[in-house]
């Protein structure tokens, strides 16, 4: 599974849905194995199991997944039992862990690593050593150099590792990109951008 460009087209052999999440942002799900899974089974799919780690804006995430057809959060992971049971109850999800290292355990597909920016890092590296794919909230990391231990990580294991900057996704940055990999302004040497 791979969460990628809305201007990036599948290899051969692949297939692209396009996921909405609760904000109203479109992101493109990327299925490597759709296209043999139907040829082999019809057209029913088996969803993509994800895990979630963090219960605060984890929320998003969570109603992101549920959202989409092909996709369905069988785990949870929080520290505050309180909110774990609340979230886990809100949104009908079975599993519940306050330690992540039992929720990798699992058979999960992906992750979604939602806890504060100090523990992007090693969380997301235990997720990709687990064979996880990874979604991380934004930033990176804290630094250049776990940033960097993180894409390591994720080439070293063979796995996808992106940073949710969803802003890339709404309607008008694709637009611009476009315009962008249409060659409209020529070669950009500087650009400068604000919230508008």
């Amino acid at each position: 599974m791979t969460l990628s460009s809305p201007h990036a087209r599948a290899p051969a052999g692949h297939a692209q849905e396009v996921m909405w999440d609760v904000r109203g942002n479109s992101h493109i799900l990327e299925y490597a194995h759709l296209e043999e899974t139907r040829r082999r089974e019809g057209p029913t799919v088996a969803k993509i199991k994800a895990g979630v780690i963090g219960a605060g804006i984890g929320k998003y995430h969570i109603e992101g997944y549920q959202a989409h057809p092909n996709a369905e959060v069988v785990a949870l992971c929080d520290i505050n039992e309180e909110v774990l049971a609340e979230t886990a109850q809100t949104y009908d999800i079975e599993h519940t862990y306050t330690d992540y290292k039992e929720m990798l355990e699992l058979d999960l597909d992906c992750v979604s690593v939602c806890v504060p920016n100090k523990l992007h890092a090693p969380v997301t590296i235990d997720c990709l050593k687990a064979g996880k794919h990874v979604l991380c909230e934004k930033p990176l990391a804290r630094n250049a150099r776990e940033g960097q231990k993180m894409v390591d990580a994720a080439a070293e294991a063979g796995l996808t590792l992106m940073i949710q900057f969803n802003n890339r996704f709404r309607p008008e940055a694709r637009v611009l990109k476009g315009y962008v990999d249409d060659g409209a302004f020529g070669e950009i040497y500087f650009a400068r951008c604000g919230w508008i």
